[in-house]
């Protein structure tokens, strides 16, 4: 049995009674066989046009042309974080994040569930200098502060 971690979101937390910071990362945990399925329904689910059941990346593909604009497909090719997702998102990613978790949630309900996890690292007890060389240390403190 093999298993996909697909992790995408992840973020910073200030703790404002103790100033605490904290990292959240998000995952979620997939079979290796339902990996491609669930991936293309996502995909898909990008579409906001009703007749249409399959997403096409790029509008020239599109065989719904006369339905459909361009301009939509350049805004639903963004990325969606749902941490990033407020009331001043786009009306369409707004929708393809609303089609994306009743999809979850109706694979919940036939009991084909997707695993969610959410991390949360104390930062403030992070010490770097206890993972490896001193190169090491530079460049993950690097990436730590290139992320936030």
């Amino acid at each position: 049995m093999k298993l996909r971690i697909y992790v995408d979101e992840q973020h910073e937390i200030t703790d404002k009674e103790n100033g605490v910071k904290y990292m959240a990362i998000a995952s979620f945990f997939l079979f290796e066989e339902e990996f491609s399925e669930i991936v293309n329904d996502l995909i898909r689910l990008r579409c906001l046009n009703e007749a249409c059941d399959d997403w096409y990346w790029d509008f020239k593909d599109c065989p719904f042309k006369n339905n459909c604009k361009e301009a939509w497909h350049d805004l639903n090719n963004s990325e969606l974080h749902f941490v990033n997702l407020r009331k001043k998102s786009s009306k369409s990613k707004q929708e393809i994040s609303r089609k994306w978790l009743n999809y979850f949630i109706n694979r919940n309900k036939q009991n084909k569930s997707i695993k969610f996890n959410i991390l949360y690292l104390n930062l403030n007890n992070l010490d770097i200098s206890k993972f490896g060389r001193r190169r090491a240390i530079e460049m993950a403190r690097k990436r730590l502060h290139s992320i936030f």
